[in-house]
C-alpha cells in the first residue's frame, strides 16, 4: 500500500514521465549508496519495465477503457500508448527516456506535502538543460543556488521543492532538505543508508516495485485500529518493519508484504490476526 500511494504521489506532483515505454526494463536497481542514513522509508520504482510488461500493460490498458466509458467527467487517455503520448506533448521530454525512481523519506520539519521530509531519485536519459527547460517551459519558476558542488533549483510555496542534477541523468527531487541531504551523501559529507532498514529492503523478493519502511511505534493509533474491530488487533502493535514488492510472472501479478515483530511469538500472532482478518 505504501508503495502504491508514493507511486501515486509521483503522477499526482507531476512526474508522469517517469512512466517508459515498451521493451525491456530501463531500470538500474535502487540507489540506496545515495539514500540519507536517516531514512525510515526507502523504495524503488523500475517505471520502464513496468510500462513494458504485457501483463500490467493489459491491466492499464482495461483500467483506462473501464474508466472512459463509466465515467461521464473522464476525459484522459483510454490507453497506455495514448497516455504516453500526451505527456510527450505536455513536456516536450520522451517518456522513453525515464528508466527508474528510488524514493525516501526522512524525519525532518513538517513540509507541505505532509510526509516531512521526502525525496527521490530519478535515472533518466536526459541533459540537465533539457530537464530544466522543461519545467520552465511547463510555468514552473525556479530560483537558482549553489550548494557544495551542486547547482540545486528550488521552487514553489517558499521554495520548499527542489531537483538537481547528480550527473549521468540522475537527478535529485523532493523536499528542498531531501534534496540537499542527497548531495550530501553523493559528495561524501553524508553517510548512506545501512543498517536494518536497508537489510529489510534487501530482503524483498525482486520485483518492479520494491519498499522497506521503520515501523515508529509510538505513531501507531492502536486505539482507533481496533475500535471497532471484532478482532484483537494488539498483535499490529509489535511489528518494527513492513516491506515488500511488487512482481508479475507470465499472466500472474504478484503483491508480497511483510512485517517483522519483536519475536517469533509476536509474529504467530500477527499471522493468526491476518489470517483472521481475510477470512472476514
Amino acid at each position: 500500500m505504501l508503495a502504491v500511494a508514493l507511486a501515486a504521489m509521483l503522477v499526482t506532483a507531476g512526474c508522469t514521465g517517469i512512466l517508459g515505454s515498451g521493451g525491456e526494463s530501463g531500470g538500474s536497481g535502487a540507489q540506496l549508496d545515495s539514500v540519507p542514513a536517516n531514512a525510515e522509508f526507502v523504495g524503488y520504482v523500475d517505471a520502464s519495465g513496468m510500462v513494458g510488461d504485457d501483463s500490467l500493460r493489459t491491466l492499464a490498458n482495461t483500467a483506462l477503457e473501464t474508466q472512459a466509458q463509466t465515467s461521464q467527467y473522464y476525459e484522459g487517455p483510454e490507453s497506455v500508448s495514448e497516455m504516453l503520448d500526451t505527456l510527450e506533448e505536455e513536456s516536450g521530454l520522451d517518456p522513453q527516456k525515464f528508466n527508474d525512481v528510488t524514493f525516501f523519506g526522512s524525519p525532518g520539519d513538517t513540509v507541505a506535502t505532509n510526509a516531512e521530509q521526502a525525496g527521490m531519485i530519478v535515472t533518466t536519459e536526459f541533459s540537465e538543460d533539457e530537464i530544466i527547460s522543461s519545467m520552465e517551459e511547463s510555468g514552473t519558476e525556479l530560483a537558482e543556488e549553489s550548494y557544495g558542488d551542486t547547482t540545486v533549483y528550488t521552487y514553489g510555496f517558499e521554495n520548499q521543492n527542489a531537483v538537481a542534477a547528480l550527473g549521468d541523468g540522475t537527478f535529485a527531487l523532493g523536499d528542498t532538505a531531501a534534496v540537499k541531504s542527497v548531495v550530501d551523501v553523493e559528495s561524501g559529507d553524508a553517510d548512506a543508508l545501512s543498517g536494518e532498514l536497508r537489510s529489510e529492503y534487501k530482503d524483498t523478493d525482486d520485483g518492479y516495485v520494491r519498499f522497506a519502511m521503520n515501523v515508529p511505534q509510538e505513531q501507531i493509533p492502536s486505539e482507533q485500529l481496533g475500535a471497532n474491530s471484532p478482532l484483537d488487533t494488539s498483535a499490529f502493535n509489535t511489528v518494527q518493519f513492513v516491506s515488500g514488492s511488487f512482481s508479475t510472472s507470465g499472466d500472474s501479478v504478484t503483491a508480497n508484504v511483510n512485517m517483522v515483530s519483536e519475536s517469533s511469538g509476536d509474529a504467530s500472532r500477527t499471522a493468526d490476526l491476518v489470517d483472521g482478518a481475510l477470512s472476514i
